[in-house]
């Protein structure tokens, strides 16, 4: 602080500090900073930092998912994950009470693209507090199109093999390595005047329906075929 002296002349007062220690702060918590943003972008799954109704930060990985640069992504709203405004609205009265509750938020549904193009996808969040935003929630972004295409692959073909069992004339029935029925197909069911639904997880020992000593034999007789792979042929009356 300058002061002038009677004489005229000017006397500078002040202090010296050093600030190498928080020079070394600072440059630790660039560091940390920067590891953080490594680990952040070589996750695989998007991650979105969100805040009061606008994304904030995500990774590569997002980015990628969703077709869009950072650039065109952060300061904006999440809205074209859902096509509409409404749909949005709809997202957020499901999972907004979830999270302001401390909850952990799973979804999985259909969503969009930057450009429009949809896909199956799955979402985690919870609310995390930062400061100087009233919300903030980190969310996990997974693509599972190819999962739930797998999914309804499957569920086809287990369609199409019950459909085709329901063709052969004779009985049949399959059951897991525990010897429980997995099912058994229509010739079966009317054969023995049963429903597959009454027999589904259940072994030989629960049908009451059987004599107590053929429901042990045939126990038996299951599970040493299953241990050791046999292939057995009985004529039935």
């Amino acid at each position: 602080t300058p002061r002038k002296q009677a004489d005229g002349s000017i006397l500078w007062t002040g202090f010296i500090q050093s600030i190498h220690e928080l020079k070394q702060r600072d440059e630790a918590l660039q560091e940390v900073l920067a590891q953080q943003k490594v680990l952040f972008d070589n996750i695989p799954s998007g991650l979105v930092f969100s805040a009061d109704g606008l994304i904030r930060q995500i990774n590569t990985s997002f980015a990628t998912m969703v077709g869009a640069s950072a650039q065109e992504l952060i300061g904006h709203s999440a809205e074209f994950l859902f096509g509409t405004a409404q749909a949005q609205d709809a997202f957020n009265a499901r999972v907004v009470p979830q999270l302001n509750a401390g909850q952990r938020v799973v979804e999985e549904g259909v969503f969009l693209r930057y450009d429009g193009t949809p896909f199956h996808g799955r979402v985690a969040g919870c609310r995390v507090n930062v400061n100087g935003f009233e919300r903030a929630t980190i969310w996990v972004v997974e693509d599972i199109s190819e999962r739930q295409q797998m999914e309804t692959q499957l569920a086809d073909l287990a369609s199409f093999q019950s459909a085709l069992i329901d063709t052969i004339p004779y009985p049949v029935f399959y059951k897991d390595a525990d010897t429980r029925f997995l099912g058994v197909n229509r010739a079966y069911e009317e054969r023995m005047g049963v429903r597959r639904e009454d027999l589904l997880g259940k072994r030989v020992l629960d049908l009451d329906y059987l004599p107590s000593a053929d429901r042990r034999a045939y126990q038996a007789e299951d599970e040493a075929t299953i241990a050791q792979l046999q292939r057995i042929q009985r004529e039935m009356l």
